[in-house]
């Protein structure tokens, strides 16, 4: 079964190229051109996983990971950010938030499709297409982040 992506940046050229990539690997990619269309195609679309930029001009990426996590059966969708911002602060402001991973722009296709591909197979699509597994993941998920190494 073909893993579905949404990709979300203001800037048409990597909208493409990103996307174009994405294909040539056999994902779905269903793109939007800002945040507000992204949550608009949300509403009647389940993606696997999320790519999105920090900065675009209607709403930032951070607000855009915060309204997401909000919206029904979208909490454990996981966000990637794929941004020319790189620095620490806004690395730790997305990892708090709930992003999975943020990869600097530009980026080396390498190492992109590796880390979305790790995040894409963490929860098997197969196994999880119910309430029961939903709940279920959100107790994973809670222990996880409660428990973790770090959190020692």
């Amino acid at each position: 079964m073909k893993k579905n992506i949404l990709l979300v940046d203001d800037e048409p050229s990597w909208l493409k190229s990103v996307s174009q990539l994405l294909r040539r690997k056999g994902y779905q990619v269903k793109e939007a051109a800002s945040a507000a269309e992204a949550l608009v195609t949300l509403a009647k679309y389940k993606p696997d996983l999320i790519v999105s930029d920090l900065r675009m001009p209607d709403m930032n990426g951070f607000d855009f990971l915060e309204k997401v996590k909000k919206l029904p059966k979208m909490s454990m969708t996981p966000v990637v950010f794929l941004s020319a911002i790189d620095d620490f602060h806004a690395k730790k402001v997305a990892k708090e938030l709930g992003a999975v991973a943020c990869i600097p722009k530009p980026f080396n296709k390498d190492e992109v499709i590796p880390t979305l591909e790790k995040y894409l197979h963490l929860l098997p699509s197969v196994l999880c297409d119910g309430e029961a597994c939903y709940s279920l993941l959100l107790v994973v998920t809670f222990f996880r982040q409660r428990f973790s190494p770090h959190a020692l």
